[in-house]
């Protein structure tokens, strides 16, 4: 809503959508799904300064899609790194880095979720064959769903996968 509220949880989405648009949930699911899918285009297609990624994630049971917003107004160089590693591409030393068969390595309940170690011989696990530097901290990671990138240790300006 308005590009910078949320809109709470399935019953106040609900409740929005009837009062606003007079829906129900008696709507098919169909009808739904394909709203969904048309509104997130759109918003994807509109934007001027932002990019967008997916990445699926298996768990053995059931294979979820996420769609990543990526805030390339803002980290432009990081950006560019995050989507040449969800497309995959060769290193210097000729291995394919990506995040294609990388796995979560470690879950923090109810703060974050971390992934994207990425097992290589040669080089770095990064687009520039470097680790490049921080760019912005202006987004804090104060709300659910931000994705962010760590740092070697914690040191400044080792960016990398």
């Amino acid at each position: 809503m308005n590009d910078n509220q949320y809109i709470g949880n399935g019953d106040d989405f609900i409740e929005w959508a009837l009062v606003n648009y007079k829906q129900s949930d008696t709507e098919p699911h169909s009808y739904w799904t394909k709203m969904a899918k048309d509104s997130l285009n759109k918003k994807i297609y509109d934007s001027k300064t932002r990019k967008y990624a997916s990445l699926q994630f298996d768990d053995g049971k059931k294979v979820s899609t996420v769609i990543f917003e990526l805030f390339y107004d803002i980290c432009p160089k990081t950006i560019e790194n995050f989507l040449a590693l969800c497309k995959g591409f060769k290193n210097q030393g000729n291995e394919q880095i990506g995040y294609v068969g990388s796995k979560i390595h470690r879950i923090v309940q109810g703060m974050y979720v971390q992934c994207g170690r990425i097992q290589h011989t040669i080089g770095y696990a990064s687009k520039f064959n470097m680790e490049f530097d921080d760019e912005s901290f202006c987004v804090k990671h104060t709300e659910l769903g931000l994705v962010g990138m760590c740092k070697r240790s914690g040191l400044k300006h080792t960016n990398e996968s």
